[in-house]
This record gives structure tokens, C-alpha cells and sequence, in this order.
């Protein structure tokens, strides 16, 4: 009996695994770099590469910086990028990041907190086509809560008012910059458009 009930949970993770769509995922040999700062420079000129081109698009890449390497690339199209085997890879969760494009000068989105929440990840960095960047990232403050109160905060009744894109760049980079230490993370932007 025991036996079946394991035969039959391996099952259905192996079928989980084979449902998975990495079709935008770019087939390539992991990278490793000198430095950090190597890793990072890579990261974000495909990033922005990818938000220069005639048919712009967000190119995400999952990164680990104690080993310097690209673990995945992956492709999306002009509003979002899936990543949709993250929990599926064998990460170092406390040297993770995810790098992206975010296209208009968009901050950091509930979305990109909610992926960092619930994949483990550390960090997830969007870059705009400047190459200017805003992050979130969890801190040594340990929070059992930052999920619950991620869930209380409602990113999506500031989206209520009529804002143009700067107005409501800029209404969201002062919200998160109040509300996410609360949270035990870290938020950080060097956008020039949010100063």
C-alpha cells in the first residue's frame, strides 16, 4: 500500500514536469563569468538588446552570483516573459537572481515580487532600455510573514486612477519604496525617470 501511494506521487511529478512549456527557453550550455560584474554586464545587455530591437521583446535570464553563471535564458514577447520551470531547476536559492527587461521604464511589478515569493529566489532586477535597473530583494531579516502581508498589499487599487506612464512610474516607485521594507525586503532603483 505504501509503496503504490509513493509509485503513484513520483508519477504525478514526473507528469507535472512533462506538462511544463519551455518553448521560449534558449537552448545553451550554462556560462560561467570571472565576476559578478561580468555576470551582471551580460545579463543586462541582453536585456537590453532585446528592448532595442524593431519588435521588442523581454529576455529574462536566471542567474547565480556565487558562481557567476547564466543558468537559463529564456524569451518573452512584449509585455512578459514565462518562466515556467523555475521550480523545476536545481537553484541555490540564496544566490539566485532573475534578470529582465521591463519595457517603458517600469519599475519592478507586483508580479516580478510575487515570482521572488514564491520561487525563493533573492533577488529579480528589471532593466528598461537605458539600462537603468530597480530591484527587490530579500534581506537577512527573516519574515515568516512577508508572504501574508505581500497578499494584504494591494498594488492593484492604485491602478484605479487615470495616471500617465511617468505619473504612474513614479506613483509606483514611491509606493514600493514606503511599502516594501515594511515587507522585510529590499528595494532599490537607479531609473533617472523616478528621480
Amino acid at each position: 500500500m505504501f509503496l503504490g501511494l509513493r509509485i503513484r506521487n513520483l508519477l504525478k511529478k514526473q507528469y507535472k514536469k512533462t506538462n511544463i512549456d519551455v518553448s521560449n527557453k534558449i537552448k545553451q550550455p550554462q556560462m560561467q563569468f570571472k565576476s559578478t560584474k561580468d555576470l551582471f554586464v551580460y545579463s543586462k545587455n541582453r536585456c537590453v538588446n532585446a528592448l532595442k530591437k524593431e519588435q521588442p521583446y523581454e529576455h529574462a535570464l536566471i542567474v547565480d552570483t556565487k558562481k557567476n553563471m547564466v543558468i537559463a535564458e529564456y524569451i518573452g514577447d512584449v509585455r512578459r516573459c514565462k518562466i515556467e520551470d523555475l521550480n523545476q531547476l536545481d537553484l541555490d536559492k540564496k544566490n539566485t537572481a532573475i534578470i529582465h527587461g521591463h519595457p517603458d521604464n517600469v519599475p519592478i511589478s507586483s508580479k516580478d515580487i510575487k515570482t521572488m515569493l514564491n520561487s525563493g529566489v533573492y533577488q529579480v532586477i528589471a532593466i528598461n532600455s537605458n539600462g537603468e535597473f530597480s530591484l527587490v530583494a530579500k534581506t537577512l531579516k527573516k519574515d515568516k510573514n512577508i508572504n501574508k502581508k505581500f497578499q494584504e498589499f494591494k498594488m492593484d487599487l492604485y491602478n484605479e486612477y487615470k495616471l500617465s506612464p511617468q505619473e504612474n512610474n513614479l506613483f509606483t516607485h514611491d509606493v514600493l519604496s514606503k511599502h516594501i521594507p515594511l515587507m522585510g525586503l529590499r528595494y532599490v532603483s537607479n531609473y533617472k525617470c523616478l528621480k
